[in-house]
């Protein structure tokens, strides 16, 4: 079934209106546009800058290359680790052991997190690695109350891919890992 669509014509005072909207518009031309720029590159008094102008300047743009160079060491150095980290999820995830004890003797953290607040352990977990869960264990990766950002741990996320050796691994790990430590209960013994 068609439904015919009407259409209203504009009337001659609605165009009136539009065209003297886009006159309003201000538009600058060419030359005052570089005059705008040449004012600011004037100096108001024709004088070289003071020094403590100089000085001001310099503390802004960051006190010279020395600064600028340790700003940047110290940025590499962040990404560094954190394109490290980001390699450790991804080969905890394939199951890399060659490639995870690399980073690991390199000194990348075992715990680092993404955004998702995803460890290398959780990548593991969920992909079914249990030799690359192993050895994160082993190097100290914590995974008991480490949750990412939907409140899951490790164990979580190996039952919901129905990875069982893994959940068996994370567990016998916390069994393993808890010192035997006897418990005496001290009201008894006073």
């Amino acid at each position: 079934m068609n439904n015919p669509v009407y259409f209203t014509r504009a009337k001659e005072e609605e165009k009136r209106w539009i065209e003297r909207k886009r006159e309003d518009r201000r538009t600058i031309n060419g030359e005052e546009a570089r005059d705008f720029y040449q004012s600011l590159l004037q100096e108001t008094d024709g004088e070289k800058p003071k020094e403590a102008a100089a000085a001001a300047r310099r503390a802004r743009r960051g006190a010279g290359p020395k600064r600028r160079r340790r700003e940047a060491a110290r940025a590499e150095a962040v990404s560094s680790s954190e394109r490290d980290g980001h390699r450790l999820l991804r080969c905890a995830q394939e199951g890399d052991i060659q490639a995870l004890k690399e980073l690991l003797r390199r000194g990348c953290d075992v715990n680092f997190r993404d955004d998702f607040y995803w460890t290398g352990v959780m990548c593991a977990s969920k992909a079914g690695q249990t030799e690359a869960v192993r050895l994160l264990l082993r190097h100290g990766a914590a995974w008991v109350g480490v949750v990412d950002k939907q409140g899951r741990d490790a164990r979580d996320l190996a039952l919901q891919a129905g990875h069982q050796d893994v959940v068996r691994e994370l567990e016998q790990f916390v069994i393993s890992d808890t010192p035997n430590i006897p418990t005496t209960n001290h009201a008894q013994s006073l």
